[in-house]
C-alpha cells in the first residue's frame, strides 16, 4: 500500500470519525535510518561471505556491540524494538564459534515453536550461501535441527547424535533435554551458548518456572564442565536488565540502543463513539475494527487484527465470514490450534494468501510473517511494551506502516485513548516474576533431585544450601526422595517433570475432543485451571468460527466432550470467592484508612452459568452447576477504608454499604417471611438445619422512604446465606467500594506488567482482613503468588490519582464501562460515591 493511499484512507477515516462522534487521534512516527559499523575483522571468512551473500555488508551498532561482548564471555542482554534484527546478535556469535570450532554446541530456547521454526529456515538459508561444497552444507544443515513435541522419536535420537545448533522451547527443556542428560552428553560436554529471545514473555508464573528451569540447566552444564555464555534479547521493557539477571542469576551487560532502520509509521487512536451518553455506553470495539479491517482489506493491505481473548477471535473471524461469505485469505490463529494449521496459516501469511489474519498474542512475537502493512489492535493488548511490539509486526519490509489501537470500553483503553503520549513518552512496564515461589520451587527440585542427587552444601542457583535444605527433608518425608551419605536422591519410579507444566498449572491439560455423528477429532486443548470456566458442561466453545456446546468434563481422563452446534447464545461462568485466612507483610496507615500486602488463602468455586444472546448480550437463563471449590493459597494486597473515611461519605450521602436500621416491625415481618416460605430457601431450595435462613429485600431497603413500606411481606424473601451472600454482591456492584475495585483493576496493568487474568479481585464491606472494614482486595491468581502485590503497594497513590482523573473525565451520569463499569437499570452505579472515595484518598493523605 503506497504512502498517498493511506494518506487518502486515513482522511476518510478521520472525515468518518467527525460525521459519527468517534475520537479519532494520529500520530506519524518519522522514519529513522540505520546506525552502521563494518563486519567485524576477526569474523571468520565464510561468515562474512555468507553475509555478503545475503546482502549483509554492515552491523547495525547494537549487534555490533553484542558480537563484542559475545567475544569477551560477557553475559548480554539486548533490549530493542520490533525489526531491529535482534537475532543477528546470537546468531553471529554462534555461528563464528561452530564454524572455527565444529565441536561447539549451542542451545537456542524461544518461547514458542513458531519462532523456533522461524529462525531455523534463517539459519538453514545462511548454511545455503556458505562457500563451501556442496557435501559440507548439507553435513552442516544437519547440525541445526529443531527440538520440539512435534519432533518424531527418530528425528530425536539423530539430534541428541548430531545437533550442535539445537534450537527448542523451555517446555521440552524441561521436558525433553534435562531429565535425559545422558544421553545429551555431548551437547553439554561442548556447550559455548544458551540464547533466551524474546526473554520479556518470561514473566509470571511461566518467567518463573523458567528462571528455575536456568538453575537447572546451569546445574547439569557444570557436571559436564561447561560454561556456557548467555544471550538475551527482549522487547521493550522497564527493567530488561533486572530480568535477565533474575533469569540467569548473573552479571549481565546491557545494550539498549536500537540503531536499525525503522519505516515511517502512521498510529491511529480511535474511540467508537458513544450511543448514550447518560450510559457512556459505546459502539462495540470489535464491530469497529472489523469495519476499518474491512476497509484494509478491499484496499488489498495485509492486515493482522489482535484482539486479546480466543473468544474474541473466533466471534469476529465467525462475524466476517458471515458478512463476506465469499471473501477468500481471512484465517484467525491462537493458541490452541493444531501445529498443522497454525503452519499453514503462517506459510499464507508470507506468501499473501493470506490478506487478513484474525490473532491473539501468538503473532506477537518476532515471526517473520512477510510484508504485513497494517496492524489493527481492538481493545489495548495490556503493556506499552506489547502494543509496541504489535504495530511492529506491520512495516518490517521497510514499507510505511500503519497501527491502530482501537479503544474498548474499560478505564485502561479510555485513558490511553485520550492519553496518546503515554504510549511514547511514559517508560515501559516492568516485568515481575518470583523464581522463588514455593510452590514453584518445589517442583523444580523435585526436578532437580531426578536430574543429578543433592549434596549437602550444594546451593541451587542463588538459593544457600540452608534455604532449600527444609523442601528437600520434606520431599523426604513424603517418600520422593531418599536422605543418607549427607545426599538426597530420587527414589519415586515416576519423572516429576511429567506432572509441572511451566505455563503456570501443576496439571496436565485437557483435550476437547469434537464428536459428531460417531465422528470424533481432536480440536485442541485448554488448561486444567482454565477448563472450568471454558469447557464446563453446558458451555458454548468456540473454534476457528465454529461454535461448539460442551456435553461432557471428565477431569480424570483429561479431556472434554463437544458437539457442534448452531447456538443463538454464548455463556458466562458464575464464579463465588471466599476468603479463609491471611498473613501480613507489611501496612501502612493512612488518615482514611489502611493499605496492607501480605498472603491470603482463596477459595473459587463455579455455581453456574448464565447464557446470553449473542446479539445483545441478554441473559436468556441462569443454570446452576455443582463443581469442585479452587482453593488458592497466593499473596494479595487490600485497601481498607476506616469509620472516619465512611462517615465522611455517610454525611455527603455518597455511601451505599452502610448496615440498614430495619425499624421496629424488622422481627416481626422477618420470621413471618420465613413461616410462609415454609423455612425453605427460594433460590436454591434448601432447608433450614438449626440456625435460621436469612431474610432479604426484593427492592433494596434504602428505596423506600419507610421501614413499614420496605418491610411488606411481598418485598421479603427467605434465602439461606450462601445465595444471600450472591444476592447481596449484586447490590454491592452498585456501591462506590465495588465501583473503585473495577476501576483500579482495569488500570492496574499501567503499572505492572502484569496480564489482567493474573489478577484477582473482589470486594468486602465488612473484611475479615480489616477488623469489619470495608475493603478491596486484589491477589495474584497463581499458587504462591507472583511478586504483583508488593508492586501495587509501592505504586498507590499514582494508581489512585489515574482513577480519579478517568472517573471525573468520563461524560456518563451515573456509571459506565469505561469508567466504573455499567450502572443497573435502577438506581446508581456508583460513580458519585467512587470519585468521593478518591478525592477522599487523594486529599487526606
Amino acid at each position: 500500500m503506497q504512502e498517498t493511499d493511506l494518506q487518502t484512507l486515513l482522511a476518510d477515516w478521520q472525515s468518518r470519525a467527525h460525521l459519527s462522534g468517534a475520537f479519532l487521534y494520529r500520530v506519524i512516527l518519522p522514519a529513522q535510518p540505520a546506525q552502521t559499523l563494518p563486519l567485524p575483522a576477526e569474523m571468520t571468512p565464510p561468515l562474512r561471505q555468507a553475509l555478503s551473500a545475503l546482502g549483509i555488508e554492515h552491523l547495525y551498532l547494537h549487534q555490533a556491540m553484542a558480537w563484542r561482548n559475545a567475544q569477551a564471555k560477557v553475559h548480554t542482554m539486548v533490549n530493542a524494538g520490533v525489526g531491529s534484527g535482534k537475532s543477528l546478535c546470537y546468531h553471529l556469535p554462534v555461528l563464528h564459534a561452530w564454524l572455527e570450532h565444529p565441536q561447539t554446541t549451542a542451545l537456542y530456547l524461544f518461547p514458542t515453536k513458531a519462532l523456533a521454526y522461524d529462525q531455523y529456515r534463517f539459519l538453514q538459508s545462511l548454511i545455503d550461501t556458505l562457500p563451501v561444497s556442496t557435501q559440507e552444507r548439507h553435513a552442516l544443515g544437519k547440525q541445526i535441527i529443531t527440538y520440539d513435541g512435534d519432533t518424531s522419536p527418530s528425528q530425536r535420537k539423530r539430534t541428541r547424535q548430531n545437533g550442535r545448533l539445537i534450537l527448542t522451547n523451555p517446555d521440552m527443556l524441561h521436558y525433553g533435554i534435562l531429565p535425559f542428560h545422558p544421553y545429551w552428553q555431548e551437547c553439554f560436554s561442548h556447550l559455548a551458548f544458551v540464547i533466551l529471545d524474546e526473554a520479556h514473555v518470561y514473566r509470571g508464573a511461566f518467567g518463573s518456572h523458567v528462571a528455575n528451569l536456568i538453575r537447572r540447566l546451569k546445574r547439569i552444564a557444570t557436571l559436564y564442565g561447561s560454561q556456557p555464555v548467555f544471550l538475551l534479547t527482549s522487547g521493550t521493557i522497564g527493567n530488561p536488565q533486572e530480568l535477565a539477571q533474575t533469569l540467569i542469576e548473573a552479571p549481565v551487560a546491557l545494550i539498549q540502543q536500537d540503531t536499525a532502520p525503522k519505516p515511517k509509521r502512521f498510529l491511529v487512536f480511535y474511540n467508537p463513539p458513544l450511543e448514550d451518553i447518560s450510559t457512556g455506553l459505546r459502539r462495540e470495539a470489535t464491530a469497529e475494527g472489523m469495519r476499518l479491517a474491512d476497509d484494509l482489506f478491499q484496499q488489498g493491505c495485509q492486515t493482522l487484527v489482535f484482539l486479546n481473548s480466543r473468544r474474541g477471535v473466533e466471534q469476529a473471524l465467525r462475524s466476517f465470514r458471515a458478512n463476506m461469505p465469499a471473501a477468500q485469505g481471512i484465517e484467525a490463529y491462537r493458541s490452541g490450534y493444531l501445529p498443522e494449521d497454525r503452519r499453514w496459516i503462517e506459510q499464507g501469511l508470507r506468501e499473501r494468501s493470506n490478506r487478513l489474519v484474525i490473532t491473539t498474542s501468538a503473532l506477537e512475537l518476532g515471526v517473520d510473517i512477510g510484508s504485513v502493512e497494517a496492524v489493527i489492535q481492538i481493545g489495548y493488548p495490556g503493556s506499552i511494551a506489547a502494543l509496541h511490539q504489535r504495530f511492529g509486526r506491520a512495516g518490517r519490509k521497510g514499507q510505511p506502516a500503519l497501527g491502530v489501537m482501537i479503544a474498548s470500553d474499560n478505564p485502561l483503553d479510555q485513558y490511553l485513548v485520550y492519553h496518546p503520549a503515554e504510549v511514547f513518552e511514559r517508560p515501559p512496564e516492568k516485568v515481575v516474576l518470583n523464581p522463588n515461589n514455593p510452590v514453584i520451587l518445589y517442583h523444580h527440585l523435585q526436578c532437580a533431585a531426578y536430574e543429578k542427587p543433592f549434596h549437602e552444601g550444594e546451593p541451587f542457583g542463588s538459593l544457600e544450601w540452608s534455604a532449600i535444605t527444609p523442601y528437600l527433608e520434606a520431599l523426604s518425608e513424603h517418600g520422593h526422595v531418599f536422605a543418607a551419605s549427607n545426599r538426597f536422591v530420587w527414589m519415586r519410579s515416576t519423572q516429576p517433570h511429567r506432572e509441572i507444566s511451566l505455563r503456570g498449572s501443576a496439571h496436565p491439560t485437557v483435550r476437547l475432543i469434537s464428536q459428531d455423528y460417531q465422528q470424533t477429532a481432536l480440536l485442541g486443548e485448554v488448561d486444567y485451571e482454565s477448563a472450568y470456566w471454558m469447557v464446563h458442561p453446558g458451555a458454548i466453545y468456540l473454534h476457528r468460527g465454529d461454535t461448539y456446546l460442551v456435553e461432557d468434563l471428565d477431569f480424570e481422563a483429561g479431556q472434554a466432550l463437544l458437539a457442534p452446534t448452531s447456538s443463538s447464545y454464548y455463556t458466562e461462568p458464575l464464579l463465588e470467592t471466599e476468603i479463609t485466612s491471611h498473613r501480613v507483610w507489611k501496612s501502612e496507615h493512612f488518615a482514611w484508612g489502611t493499605h496492607v500486602c501480605g498472603e491470603i488463602h482463596l477459595s473459587t468455586q463455579i455455581k453456574g452459568y448464565q447464557k446470553r444472546q449473542w446479539e445483545n448480550h441478554t441473559v436468556l437463563e441462569q443454570i446452576p452447576l455443582n463443581l469442585p471449590a479452587l482453593t488458592l493459597q497466593t499473596t494479595g494486597y487490600w485497601l481498607s477504608l476506616n469509620s472516619h473515611t465512611v462517615k465522611h461519605l455517610i454525611d455527603q450521602g455518597l455511601w451505599t454499604n452502610a448496615p440498614n436500621d430495619y425499624g421496629p416491625n424488622w422481627e416481626q415481618q422477618r420470621q413471618r417471611a420465613r413461616a410462609r416460605d415454609h423455612y425453605t430457601c427460594q433460590q436454591c431450595g434448601a432447608r433450614e438445619e438449626g440456625k435460621p435462613f436469612h431474610v432479604h429485600h426484593r427492592i433494596p431497603f434504602r428505596r423506600f422512604s419507610s421501614p413499614e413500606e420496605a418491610n411488606r411481606l411481598e418485598n421479603l424473601v427467605t434465602l439461606c446465606p450462601r445465595c444471600h451472600r450472591r444476592l447481596e454482591r449484586a447490590v454491592w456492584i452498585r456501591s462506590g467500594l465495588s465501583a473503585l475495585r473495577h476501576l483500579l483493576h482495569h488500570l492496574a496493568p499501567l503499572f505492572i506488567l502484569c496480564d489482567f487474568s493474573d489478577l484477582g479481585s473482589f470486594i468486602e464491606p465488612r473484611s475479615a482482613l480489616s477488623q469489619r472494614q470495608p475493603t478491596i482486595v486484589f491477589y495474584d491468581t497463581f499458587q504462591g503468588g507472583l511478586g504483583y502485590s508488593p508492586q501495587f503497594f509501592e505504586n498507590l497513590f499514582p494508581w489512585l490519582q489515574t482513577a480519579y482523573e478517568v472517573v471525573t473525565r468520563c461524560p456518563c451520569q451515573n456509571g459506565c464501562p469505561a469508567c466504573v463499569g455499567p450502572a443497573p437499570e435502577k438506581g446508581s452505579g456508583g460513580k458519585a460515591e467512587a470519585r468521593a472515595i478518591l478525592r477522599f484518598l487523594l486529599e487526606a493523605n
